[in-house]
């Protein structure tokens, strides 16, 4: 990784392990990568040096990629172009007005969960049920 801050004395196959491991990478994998034995990986990814190295390239890894409102505009131009269908056209214009907030928010919707608790209404009449949610029986009456 070039142009990245990593601590003073830090040898090359301690830097190759800090980046494989500033990349996600496992140590298992890392070791079949780098062609050495996992334990001697395990060993040298546990320094403070190595870990101080794979800190920084993390952090200039996710300074670098900033990812704007302006990218994924560009993105989403790119793909309408590339648009065959109208249903590609259609989820990139909506992907757009997301995007821009342009959307009107509809009204919260509230749920209820009863953490595990099973209620049957089958057995229950209209009544009953308009009663367990809240509605008024009246509700049933037709106007007329």
């Amino acid at each position: 990784m070039n142009g990245l801050v990593v601590p003073e004395g830090v040898s090359e196959i301690q830097r190759k392990i800090a980046a494989v491991l500033a990349a996600g990478m496992p140590i298992s994998e890392a070791a079949r990568r780098l062609a050495l034995p996992r334990t001697e990986v395990a060993r040298i990814a546990r320094m403070p040096r190595v870990r101080l190295a794979a800190n920084a390239m993390r952090e200039a890894a996710r300074t670098q990629e900033k990812f704007t409102v302006d990218s994924a505009q560009c993105m989403y131009m790119e793909a309408y172009a590339m648009a065959v269908t109208s249903g590609e056209v259609v989820r990139v214009a909506d992907s757009l007005v997301k995007l821009h907030g342009l959307a009107p928010r509809g009204p919260a919707v509230a749920v209820q969960i009863n953490n595990g608790e099973v209620v049957d209404y089958s057995d229950l009449d209209d009544a009953e049920l308009l009663e367990a949610t809240g509605r008024d029986p009246a509700d049933l009456t037709p106007d007329g």
